[in-house]
């Protein structure tokens, strides 16, 4: 019988530019929120929240888009660490866990 070799899977060499071009649309994505948030042009934001006479407007938008975009960034490698999963054919085999090991060793005792 011939033994066959292992398939390597090739991962697409594209990915990370893809990575790069969503983070970057988080950020742009938490700017526009941002903004709109400070200068109130989204929805009916009270007045105490509006920031319309303080010099530091662009460190506030700022503030709050990394915020944004912080968030989204987290959300988004939850759901790729849940839809990578882990390998059943990797990590420790049931025959050299310690457990087991321990149980050969109490049965070996008797």
């Amino acid at each position: 019988m011939v033994k066959q070799a292992e398939k390597k899977v090739k991962r697409n060499p594209l990915l990370p530019i893809f990575a790069i071009i969503l983070a970057v649309g988080f950020l742009v994505f938490g700017v526009i929120i941002a903004n709109g948030l400070i200068t109130g042009e989204i929805g009916k934001i009270p007045e105490l929240m509006k920031f319309k006479a303080s010099p530091n407007k662009n460190v506030a938008i700022a503030g709050i888009a990394f915020a944004i975009w912080l968030t989204l960034m987290a959300i988004m490698y939850f759901v790729v660490a849940l839809l990578a999963g882990k390998d059943p054919n990797e990590g420790p085999k049931l025959e050299s866990s310690p457990l087991r090991k321990a149980k050969k060793r109490r049965r070996d005792w008797k």
